[in-house]
């Protein structure tokens, strides 16, 4: 009975951390593969790097950050988390305050809302339309895929700054440095070979879990 209760314990708690674990699109998968395994890592862990949390397991390697601050946080009606994989795919979600805007398919694909990424000295780098990739639509939410032009910027840069101009809107937008970011993906780079070995010699415990 005790095997039993554990083993669900088990299955729930890898459930879990898949659903918070695992990215919504392709890219973030470090394997061209990858995306082709199917339920949640048999093996995970987590290690914070300041504001980014490095995230591992047998499958898959990246780095996040919730809950960005915006600079004009107290006027935005946005607030966004960030994922970025080991390849430096990156991958924003978006939330929006919904007394002030209302997100729609036809909304977010007019090329007038503009997504803006500038260098450590402010130089503008990127400026196309925000939905060149857009998925998981809703009215108060949706994700963006990062242009891969961007990937040069979160590999090299010491900081970046991504901002909005949605039809209608001020443009809001924050800053981010990396280096952090960057620790967060070596690590978790490696702990996703490491894991993947454990895996193949039975020895994985994920962090909370009792055999």
């Amino acid at each position: 009975m005790l095997r039993h209760t554990r083993r669900r314990a088990l299955a729930l708690l890898l459930a879990a951390a898949a659903a918070s674990f695992v990215p919504a699109h392709p890219i973030f998968a470090q394997d061209d593969d990858a995306g082709e395994e199917e339920g949640p890592p048999e093996c995970y862990e987590t290690q914070k790097f300041g504001t980014w949390l490095g995230r591992a397991s047998d499958r898959q390697a990246g780095a996040g950050f919730n809950d960005v601050p915006f600079k004009n946080s107290k006027t935005s009606p946005l607030r966004a988390d960030m994922q970025v994989s080991v390849n430096y795919d990156a991958r924003l979600v978006l939330y929006g305050d919904f007394d002030k805007v209302q997100f729609s398919k036809d909304f977010l694909i007019d090329p007038a809302n503009r997504l803006i990424m500038r260098d450590e000295n402010g130089k503008e780098a990127v400026n196309e339309a925000l939905c060149g990739n857009c998925n998981a639509i809703e009215e108060d939410k949706f994700s963006v895929v990062l242009p891969l032009s961007t990937a040069p910027l979160l590999r090299e840069s010491p900081a970046i700054e991504i901002a909005f101009k949605l039809v209608g809107l001020e443009e809001s937008g924050f800053r981010l440095t990396l280096g952090n970011m960057r620790k967060a993906l070596i690590w978790a780079n490696k702990r996703k070979t490491a894991l993947a070995e454990q895996i193949a010699e039975g020895k994985c415990v994920s962090p909370g879990i009792e055999e």
